[in-house]
């Protein structure tokens, strides 16, 4: 849980720095002074005396109306335009930072996983609006070891720890400046280190688990929600994780297996760069 406590800390932060960054946003759209605006008066053409006797100068309420008019629909087709820009906006660098759960499917004795909590970071470079490549790391602390026979199975505190480290392409699909979901397959391993009994030294047995290095692979999805133009949510992701430890009921204790588990992570993304 230790570590799973940093990232929560983390995020709790990043959450607070929140409204500062839209009180710049917001100071920054009061100050910036509107190019389009009407002007609030029209100088009327020098006349003389004789020529304002015998001729009417064009009424004043009219041609501010029209200027007005031809001002604002210059306004609104900026705006439609400036839209369409925004709609188009794709971070160069996306940097993720969160909580993240690991969970053996099923939990059977074959898999020396059952429920990690942890944090995990990743971060993404987009070469476009749809493809990118990610660099994707998580740790996992190991609080509880079941200890199982043929007749009985007793679960008691332990210590260790487990990280992933994988690398791969991911898919976007941008639905508009708010939304993006995602599919991502990376590639890579996982190292768990050796497992010790909590309270327990100098015998044997006190270490039921070495440590070991597997070949791990993610299938996945995630769901962004923008929160201003730096900043997202990451509400939801979701990864079929595949690992190829050894399998530590087996007679010699060296044979490898494949184990399912599922991976889910929610936390914070920070965007840099960009282009339109």
């Amino acid at each position: 849980m230790r570590l799973a406590v940093r990232f929560m800390a983390l995020v709790m932060v990043v959450f607070f720095l929140i409204p500062g960054v839209f009180a710049d946003d917001a100071a920054k759209s009061k100050a910036t002074p509107k190019a389009d605006e009407p002007a609030a008066a029209i100088a009327a053409p020098t006349m003389s005396t004789e020529a304002s006797s015998t001729s009417e100068a064009p009424p004043v309420e009219t041609l501010t109306s029209s200027q007005s008019k031809s001002a604002a629909n210059a306004q609104t087709v900026a705006a439609l335009h400036s839209w369409g820009e925004s709609e188009n906006y794709t971070p160069k660098i996306e940097w993720f930072s969160g909580y993240s759960f690991w969970r053996a499917m099923p939990t059977a004795s074959s898999n020396r996983m059952g429920y990690l909590h942890g944090g995990s970071t990743s971060v993404a470079y987009n070469f476009d609006r749809y493809v990118g490549l990610v660099a994707d790391f998580a740790g996992f602390d190991n609080s509880r070891l079941t200890l199982s026979s043929q007749t009985v199975s007793q679960t008691t505190d332990a210590n260790g720890n487990a990280y992933t480290y994988s690398f791969g392409p991911r898919f976007s699909y941008r639905r508009n400046e708010r939304l993006t979901l995602y599919f991502q397959a990376l590639f890579g391993g996982a190292h768990a280190s050796s497992v010790t009994i909590s309270g327990c030294a100098g015998a044997p047995n006190c270490t039921p688990l070495g440590a070991d290095n597997a070949f791990a692979t993610m299938l996945g999805t995630g769901f962004d929600i923008k929160l201003s133009r730096h900043i997202a949510l990451r509400l939801f992701e979701g990864n079929f994780l595949l690992t190829h430890f050894r399998n530590p009921l087996s007679s010699d204790g060296a044979t490898r297996g494949w184990q399912k588990n599922a991976r889910f992570s929610t936390g914070i993304v920070f965007h840099f760069g960009g282009s339109r």
